[in-house]
């Protein structure tokens, strides 16, 4: 599933554990700073379960969320010129749209 800014692979989980795993991948073409990477990976990650817990996802699946490429150029724009909260605020809107995306597929 392509979003705006995240990629999507789903697939149902393999044990079929009680809960979805989930991995958010950042890249360091995007910042070679490991803090605001993971600052943007900790937010993500954040904002999935919340959204989940709203929808009541009831299948178990695996997503591995892969930063979409046609989106890192804007980002970088974004990060050398904005401060952090306005790169955060950002973030969370892109994210927000494309994982509810991805949960009203499955």
């Amino acid at each position: 599933m392509y979003g705006k800014s995240f990629v999507c692979i789903a697939f149902p989980q393999r044990h079929f554990l009680p809960y979805t795993q989930r991995s958010i991948t950042i890249p360091v073409k995007l910042d070679k700073r490991a803090a605001m990477r993971n600052a943007l990976k900790r937010r993500a990650r954040i904002l999935f379960v919340e959204l989940v817990a709203e929808s009541g996802l009831s299948s178990s699946w695996q997503l591995f969320f892969f930063l979409n490429k046609n989106s890192l150029d804007e980002l970088k724009q974004l990060i050398a010129t904005k401060n952090k909260t306005s790169i955060y605020a950002y973030r969370l809107s892109l994210c927000k749209k494309d994982f509810t995306y991805v949960l009203r597929q499955l």
